[in-house]
């Protein structure tokens, strides 16, 4: 069975989560009942991003009932941005549009 959610909107969620807080990370993976591995290392540079593959790797990308609980932080993700495009941040405006973009690509509406 094929991946849900591409490797590549994976990815853009991750990258829009660096330029928050590792609490924010921890807050929006933890409300969506999401579990971490920290044991798990990523070949990747960076707490913030780290963290993120460390939720990431307890996830199973071809089963529904995962990734919906991914669907959910992805969704807030989206929220919070579309806010802070309200209030004129230009920065947001951009990262919505392409996670939005990532997000429909797979499908998603």
């Amino acid at each position: 069975m094929s991946e849900i959610i591409s490797k590549k909107a994976r990815t853009e969620l991750r990258e829009y989560f660096v330029g928050t807080s590792l609490a924010i990370i921890d807050r929006e993976f933890g409300a969506a009942d999401v579990p971490c591995d920290l044991e798990y290392e990523p070949p990747v540079g960076g707490q913030r991003r780290t963290l993120v593959e460390q939720y990431y790797k307890t996830v199973d990308w071809t089963k529904w009932y995962e990734v919906r609980k991914i669907l959910t932080v992805y969704e807030n993700a989206l929220i919070s941005l579309e806010d802070a495009s309200e209030d004129g941040a230009e920065w947001a405006q951009k990262e919505f549009k392409s996670l939005l973009r990532w997000i429909e690509r797979d499908g998603f509406k």
